[in-house]
């Protein structure tokens, strides 16, 4: 992953909660005169395996899909808000949080709780962060894909 050319700016490769996602983290200082914050951030955060409640082995499983797609995303956003609403709030950006969530979230598939609990839980945190960075300037824009085929 080539986070500085996907950013536009030196940032780090990290892994998110899940040994297999990475996400991308700028370099401190997050802002300063020479760095300003981005406009836009995008959290694509998703794992998903079949999961059944009632077998008590999936229990880990569940936990790892909610860690990625939900706690992943909140650390994506979290070093970035501060100086987008400072950026922001100057009127200098039209400063976005994007999230991925998916159809799953709204409507559950059958041998996915996990992912389907864990978008779920992504579309209400985005509609919490919306309403509460509503008057600062940020927007909060959540996207749910419908089903789609991945390697």
């Amino acid at each position: 992953m080539n986070c500085a050319r996907a950013a536009r700016r030196p940032c780090t490769a990290t892994r998110s909660t899940s040994p297999t996602a990475t996400r991308c983290v700028p370099r401190p200082p997050i802002s300063s005169p020479a760095r300003p914050p981005p406009d836009i951030v995008v959290a694509n955060a998703g794992i998903s395996s079949g999961t059944l409640t009632e077998r008590s082995e999936d229990l880990e499983a569940i936990r790892r899909i909610f860690a990625t797609n939900v706690i992943g995303m909140a650390a994506t956003f979290a070093p970035f808000i501060a100086a987008m609403r400072a950026k922001a709030a100057d009127g200098r950006s039209s400063a976005r949080l994007v999230g991925i969530a998916s159809v799953a979230g709204i409507r559950g598939l059958p041998g996915a709780e996990a992912y389907s609990a864990s978008k779920a839980a992504v579309i209400s945190y985005l509609e919490s962060l919306r309403v509460e960075l509503r008057s600062s300037g940020i927007r909060v824009v959540t996207i749910a894909p419908g089903y789609i085929a991945t390697p």
